[in-house]
C-alpha cells in the first residue's frame, strides 16, 4: 500500500469535526520538524482546492485545528502523525494551476501567545516543589484559558516522571513557553521535554543507552554534516 495522507480539520477546541480532505486533495507530502526539549513546528499543506471556492472562514480558516494522518501497510486507516493550527492560508491561480496552501504552526506555539499568571497577577511563585508540578501547574493554566484541552499530560506518571528535587521559583511577566523552558532549567543535567503530536506534554530522565537505531534511506533521508575553520579567530585585538 503506497503512502497517502488524510487531513482532518476541526474548530478551535479541537473537537468538533469540520471538514475531512481525502488523499488526493493532498497535493504535498507533508513535511515539518519536531524537536527534542521543544514541540512540533511549522507545516506547509498545498491542496487541490479551486481558488475561490474553498470554504474560507467555514472549513478553512485562522486558528482551525488540522491533525494529520499517514496510511499505508501498516496503518491502512491511519495513524496520527502531526497536529497543529491554521496561522496564515493562500489561494493561488497559476496559470492552468490553482490551489491553497496552508501553513500550520504545532501546539506549542499557542503557549507562546499569553502569560501564566495567577488570577490577575503576572507574578506566579512556586516555593519548594518539584519541577515536574511547576511545568504541570503551568500547562493547567493554559487550559484554564484556552478552552478544548489541546496542551495536556497523563495524571499518572506515564508522560511526566518526578524530578525528585525541591525548588523555589517565581515567574515575572513570562508565556507559558517561555515559563516552561525556565522550569525545565531548574531540573538539571540528563533530563529532557517535549509536546508531542497529541500535544502532551513529556518529562523524563535520559536513558543510560540508545533505545532506537535510525536506518539510512527509511528513516534517514540524508545527513549533512558542516565543518569549517572560517570562524576560527587566532589573533584578537583589544583596543581601549
Amino acid at each position: 500500500m503506497n503512502k497517502k495522507f488524510m487531513v482532518k480539520i476541526y474548530e478551535s477546541d479541537g473537537t468538533t469535526l469540520v471538514k475531512t480532505l481525502r488523499p488526493d486533495i493532498i497535493k504535498n507530502a507533508p513535511a515539518f520538524t519536531s524537536q527534542i526539549n521543544g514541540g512540533f513546528g511549522q507545516c506547509m499543506l498545498d491542496l487541490n482546492l479551486p481558488f475561490d471556492d474553498f470554504g474560507e472562514g467555514t472549513d478553512i480558516d485562522f486558528m482551525k485545528i488540522v491533525r494529520i494522518y499517514v496510511m499505508d501497510s501498516s496503518f491502512p486507516l491511519g495513524r496520527l502523525v502531526y497536529t497543529g493550527f491554521i496561522s496564515a492560508y493562500q489561494p493561488y491561480l497559476e496559470a492552468a494551476r490553482q490551489g491553497v496552501k496552508i501553513t500550520l504552526l504545532g501546539l506549542i506555539s499557542l503557549l507562546a501567545f499569553a502569560y501564566y499568571k495567577n488570577g490577575s497577577s503576572f507574578t506566579v511563585a512556586h516555593a519548594a516543589v518539584d519541577p515536574s508540578v511547576i511545568m504541570k501547574a503551568i500547562v493547567d493554566h493554559f487550559n484554564s484559558i484556552y478552552a478544548g484541552s489541546l496542551i495536556g499530560y497523563d495524571s499518572g506518571s506515564v508522560t511526566i516522571d518526578s524530578v525528585g528535587a525541591n525548588v523555589t521559583y517565581t515567574f515575572t511577566e513570562k508565556k507559558w513557553l517561555d515559563a516552561l523552558k525556565n522550569a525545565f532549567g531548574t531540573v538539571g543535567a540528563g533530563w529532557w521535554w517535549a509536546m508531542d503530536k497529541q500535544g502532551q506534554l513529556y518529562l523524563k530522565q535520559k536513558p543510560s543507552s540508545a533505545t532506537h537505531k535510525f536506518t539510512i534511506g527509511k528513516d534517514i533521508e540524508s545527513i549533512t554534516v558542516d565543518k569549517s575553520a572560517e570562524t576560527v579567530k587566532n589573533q584578537v585585538v583589544v583596543k581601549y
